[in-house]
């Protein structure tokens, strides 16, 4: 097969830090036929990584759709930089995993990583100067969810 811009090496990715952040109590929306819509907020935690360290703000949140073990969200919140800046970082993405994972992170709130799919892609907006860099990036977040708190990587994509 011949493209009119030729395949190159697939894009690598930098590690740019770690979001953890404290969720609150999800609340169901609309839920028939296997369907559940849902809203869960953002209560706090913290986003750390080179270059970078904010608090999330509370106000946020997620609104999920899941089906039959696949979930799709779109989450939306507020961190403020250690300096004051303010950044607003809005994640969509797609997730999915077993029975026996929604089974053991009831029972332990916490699961196997191997059998849990959570990426998400991460947009950021800011006016400030000295984070402007992160309006400029793709980036891509790798999650798990442990009961009260969500763990987010975010690469960015080169």
């Amino acid at each position: 097969m011949t493209y009119r811009i030729p395949p190159g090496d697939a894009p690598g990715m930098t590690f740019r830090g770690e979001i953890v952040a404290r969720i609150g109590q999800r609340a169901t929306i609309e839920a028939h036929g296997g369907l559940s819509r849902d809203f869960t907020p953002v209560l706090s935690g913290n986003f750390t990584g080179p270059g970078i360290s904010a608090r999330l703000l509370e106000g946020g949140g997620d609104w999920s759709t899941a089906v039959d073990g696949l979930f799709r969200l779109d989450a939306r919140y507020l961190m403020q930089a250690d300096n004051g800046d303010i950044i607003e970082i809005q994640n969509r993405g797609v997730g999915h995993s077993s029975a026996d994972v929604f089974e053991e992170v009831s029972k332990t709130g916490r699961a196997s990583l191997d059998g849990v799919y959570f990426r998400t892609t991460a947009l950021f907006f800011t006016s400030s100067e000295k984070y402007a860099w992160l309006g400029e990036k793709v980036f891509v977040g790798i999650g798990r969810e442990f009961g009260a708190e969500l763990t987010l990587h975010i690469y960015e994509v080169h």
